[in-house]
């Protein structure tokens, strides 16, 4: 390093300076010893050497321009220098002459230059140091020694590699016109690897990749039977070829609903299949019946007469076209009025007439049977009939040995003004004849005049009519007073005017009239305003005149004015008037408060409210209503109060609360209170503030209050701004937040919460293992996250995870029927990775559930995801697993086949199956086939082999669960109602809820064939 001081200042200038080669340095300040600012320009003057090989010191030969200052080399920078290192090393920033190295110096500046030819330096020869004075190297855009290119760009995926190796399938980099390049990885060999010509695995390659269930290469075809097709899926039914085992196939027109379809089981339309197809008149699939009323017939002909099954609107039915015996050939029951005359009847004319000679009852008809027999008979049984008697009145004929007799016989004497009995004399034996005048006495005793009534009675009462009132004291015409129609009653005290226009008391004339003057007597003075008894002055002897204005108390004590009483009293209460009201604590004006007008009550306090709060507020001395007080704080008002939250339902106010925490979602400023909650272990959290008063925010942090968020709802939890958070926790510290959505939103809140332990297998980190042949799995997704999303049906559900391991190419079958909510499941080799295959709802919509099949599938670690479809998707899970080594399809629970939903028949054989599984009614079987059976709903199913089909001694049995023969429902060796063969099986209808079932084909002894199962 140089020792003088200064250099880095004016390094910049130096430079400069001597890369122009003195050609103007004035800028830098530099004189030459006469003070006037000249360059230094080499012509001897002042302190200067020039290149002339005088002085102090030589020029060595220099040619570069420099001028040579005497004092170059003592560490000291002097004018002239551009720099002084005191040394004579040319590797350094100084060279010998105190010049500054620069690239093309031809020397190497040690750790700022690699290289340094001087005026060799070159960008464009070979391997020369480049005029950076760097070394030659890839990237420099030269093809140098060892380079097979260099295109001096970055760019990786060009023609020329990074490393300027050219670029060429197997190098590892995608290069135009491949599609793939995974270098020494690619392989023709290799499942899912980039191929040699670095082209993607593909279907046709000979390779069966993990999208790819088979691949013959150039064999691969769409019309040959059992050939892979060209989709790399094996040949199957609905690809259009009629392959081994399919009785047709019409690819995508297959069909399980349209009439003489191809099934999508590829065998041909049938009776049975649920589907009505020509010459059918109607199919009921599993329903289809010989013995149940009003289905359809298992020929899928309708229910009808003489099917021997009692259907609606049969009261019999026997099956045979006999017309005589106890069920006729219209399927009614043999009986009266059925035209035919049968056991213990005397006749039977089939009609509904009882008046003919045969009656309904199948009895001949009859004198004395009720009935009237029409031409024979008048009357039968019947009442006497009216008639006229001899003196007019009406009389009865009796009916006689079944004819009216002739005689009328009159009827008894009645109150009619009548003669009825023809005994001479209307109403005889009756008080008066009815309607006549008689002589009668009135309601108030005296004698009146009536008419003789309807029951030939004297009237009373009302009925008789008094006479005219006269002037006697006495009641005469019965109106409720002596008298009436005269002015008063004669002798009677009755009232009268006085002297003084009073009114006063006399005595009625014994003309009926009112006493006048001196003989109507005054009453007593009373109070009214008035002199009633003629002595002069208005209520004298009373407290005040009715009606005039008074002083009074009022009815809360103070003073009031009234106007006098009814009574002549000062008034009370009510009726004296209060003055108006003050604000003094005090009820002035008696309206029922104190200070009523003023906001509120001296020196009082009030409920009040704000939002959803209640609270009290105090009355100042102007009555003046101060600020509403919510009382004290809750305990977990602040972080430092927080309390436990409780696993169920906590209550509380945010009332008295203070705003401290905002949540990253709803309106910042309320009021909020603080749970704190400790996990052991991974857990989910759910937690809402439905029912609460106010419009609520929930907000969850990690470890404090104010940590890391790691939830956040505003009004996700339903009406009334109610709030949710549903999330999995690891373990740890949380605070839950109840929040206000703004500054005035506060109240009483409701915060119900769960705590659902995740289940050990929620990630693919604890996956359950899956060991041997598999199995079911029962669990819930109650606790568990979405952590993972399949490629099919949604899948935003909690999920669980499971493992198996291969060890070799097997058939998996993997099912969620029989969960409790709609399920996805999907396969993967690592849970991170792609589906290897995903499945969603089978036969939508018979099932939610999944069913995921793998034929072959590779050695290698695999992951089972169960998945709810939706977020709300969670609950109790079943998950079967069959893992079987690669067989035939159909032969192992690993492959079942299918019993398509609606299915009447399945025709095979078992001759190239091997022997794998054993009933529960047969411990020596041969070989054997399993299919799985879906049921929708509950439903009763029963199979049979007992067909023309099978040539063997077949066994059948049914299970929940495919590899458990503990499972068991029904198993049946030999069938003794089978008329083909006792040695056929026959399951018996067998009542199944909703879910999977397997039935299994089996041979007993070493029995094996041909064999058709149809279901009923």
């Amino acid at each position: 390093m140089r020792s003088s001081t200064g250099v880095s200042a004016r390094v910049a200038e130096l430079v400069l300076a001597a890369w122009c080669g003195g050609c103007g340095l004035q800028s830098s300040g530099l004189t030459d010893g006469g003070g006037e600012g000249e360059p230094p320009d080499g012509d001897g003057g002042g302190d200067f050497v020039v290149e002339d090989g005088g002085g102090d010191r030589p020029d060595e030969g220099r040619d570069d321009g420099y001028e040579v200052p005497v004092s170059c080399g003592d560490g000291t920078l002097d004018p002239g220098e551009a720099c002084d290192d005191g040394n004579d090393d040319n590797t350094d920033d100084c060279l010998v002459g105190c010049i500054p190295a620069s690239c093309g110096d031809a020397f190497v500046w040690a750790g700022m230059e690699e290289c340094d030819d001087g005026g060799s330096n070159s960008d464009t020869a070979p391997d020369a140091c480049r005029t950076s004075c760097r070394r030659a190297a890839c990237g420099d855009g030269v093809v140098d020694t060892g380079e097979g290119c260099d295109d001096g760009n970055r760019i990786d995926t060009d023609d020329c590699r990074n490393d300027c190796i050219a670029a060429t399938c197997g190098d590892g980099v995608i290069d135009a016109g491949e599609e793939c390049d995974d270098g020494g990885a690619n392989s023709d060999t290799a499942p899912d690897a980039c191929r040699r010509s670095c082209r993607r695995a593909f279907c046709g390659d000979d390779v069966i990749d993990s999208a790819e269930t088979c691949d013959d290469g150039g064999s691969n075809s769409d019309t040959a039977p059992d050939a892979c097709r060209t989709t790399c899926a094996p040949a199957g039914c609905g690809d259009g070829v009629v392959d081994t085992g399919e009785g047709c196939d019409e690819g995508g027109l297959n069909s399980d609903t349209a009439p003489d379809a191809c099934r999508t089981a590829c065998t041909p339309a049938s009776c049975g299949d649920s589907v009505v197809d020509t010459g059918e008149q109607c199919d009921m699939g599993f329903g289809n019946s010989d013995t149940v009323p009003d289905a359809c017939r298992t020929s899928c002909r309708r229910a009808h007469c003489g099917d021997s099954v009692v259907d609606t609107g049969e009261t019999c039915d026997d099956g045979n076209t006999v017309d005589t015996d106890a069920c006729r050939n219209t399927c009614a029951a043999a009986g009266c009025g059925d035209g035919v005359v049968g056991p213990g009847e005397d006749c039977d004319d089939a009609n509904t007439s009882n008046t003919d000679g045969c009656l309904n009852s199948c009895v001949a008809a009859s004198c004395g049977d009720g009935f009237v027999h029409a031409g024979v008979e008048d009357c039968d049984r019947d009442p006497p009939r009216a008639c006229t008697s001899s003196c007019g009145s009406g009389g009865l004929e009796a009916c006689t040995a079944c004819a009216w007799s002739g005689a009328c016989a009159p009827p008894a004497e009645i109150c009619n003004g009548a003669d009825d009995d023809c005994a001479g004399g209307a109403d005889d034996g009756f008080a008066c004849v009815q309607g006549a005048a008689v002589g009668c006495t009135t309601t108030c005793g005296t004698s009146g005049t009536g008419t003789c009534t309807a029951a030939c009675a004297i009237p009373t009462g009302a009925s008789c009519t008094p006479p005219a009132e006269t002037c006697n004291g006495l009641d005469d015409d019965c109106t409720g007073g002596a008298d009436n129609g005269f002015a008063c009653v004669r002798g009677a005290s009755v009232g009268c005017a006085t002297t003084c226009g009073t009114s006063g008391t006399g005595t009625c004339t014994a003309a009926c009239a009112i006493p006048t003057g001196a003989s109507c007597t005054p009453p007593a003075e009373t109070c009214n305003g008035l002199d009633d008894d003629c002595t002069g002055g208005a209520d004298n002897g009373f407290a005040c005149v009715r009606g005039a204005s008074v002083a009074c108390t009022t009815t809360c004590g103070t003073s009031g004015t009234g106007a006098c009483t009814a009574a002549c009293a000062v008034p009370t209460g009510a009726s004296c008037t209060p003055p108006a009201e003050t604000c003094n604590g005090l009820d002035d004006d008696c309206a029922g408060g104190a200070d009523n007008g003023f906001p509120c009550v001296q020196g009082s306090t009030q409920a009040c409210t704000v939002g959803g709060c209640s609270g009290t507020a105090a009355c100042s001395a102007t009555c003046a209503l101060g600020a509403c007080d919510f009382g004290a704080a809750p305990a977990n008002d602040l972080c430092a109060g927080a309390m436990v939250l409780p696993a169920g339902t906590a209550t509380g106010s945010t009332c008295a609360a203070t705003a401290d925490v905002d949540g990253s979602c709803g309106t910042a400023g309320g009021k909020d209170v603080f749970y704190r909650v400790v996990l052991a272990a991974r857990s989910r959290l759910v937690a809402t503030t439905a029912g609460s008063g106010f419009d609520t925010v929930l907000h969850l942090h990690q470890t404090t209050c104010t940590g890391t968020q790691v939830a956040c709802d505003d009004d996700g939890g339903g009406a009334g701004g109610a709030s949710a958070v549903d999330v999995v926790l690891d373990p740890g510290t949380y605070f839950l937040v109840v929040d206000g959505d703004g500054p005035t939103a506060s109240g009483a809140y409701t915060l119900a919460t769960t705590i659902t332990p995740s289940p050990a297998n929620d990630t693919c980190a604890g996956a359950t293992a899956i060991t041997g042949a598999g199995g079911v799995f029962i669990g819930t997704t109650a606790g568990a996250a979405n952590d993972y999303t399949g490629g099919c049906g949604g899948g935003a559900g909690a999920d669980v995870a499971y493992t198996f391991t291969l060890g070799g190419g097997s058939d998996v079958f993997i099912t969620t029927i029989g969960s409790s909510f709609d399920s996805v499941v999907y396969l993967r080799s690592t849970c991170a990775g792609s589906d290897i295959a995903c499945q969603d709802d089978y036969r939508a919509p018979v099932s939610t559930g999944a069913i995921l099949q793998r034929d072959n599938l590779a050695a290698g670690t695999y992951y089972v995801i169960v998945d709810g479809k939706t977020a709300a998707a969670r609950g109790n899970y079943r998950l079967e697993v069959n893992i079987t080594s690669d067989d035939n399809p159909g032969d192992r629970c690993g492959q079942p086949f299918e019993w398509v939903p609606g299915t009447a028949q399945y025709c095979l054989d078992t001759t190239a199956c091997s022997d794998e599984y054993v009933g529960s009614c047969a411990s020596d079987t041969d070989r054997d086939r399993v299919y799985y059976v879906v049921v929708p709903t509950a439903a009763t199913v029963g199979f049979t082999t007992c067909d023309p089909g099978t040539n063997y001694d077949s066994l059948l049995y049914l299970r929940s669960a495919c590899l458990d023969s503990a499972t068991d429902l029904a198993c049946n060796d030999d069938d003794s109602g089978c008329a083909a063969s006792t040695q056929r099986s026959r399951l018996p209808a067998t009542p199944l809820a909703a879910g999977i079932y397997y039935l299994f084909i089996d041979g007993y002894g070493n029995s094996h064939g041909d064999y058709c199962i149809n279901a009923f």
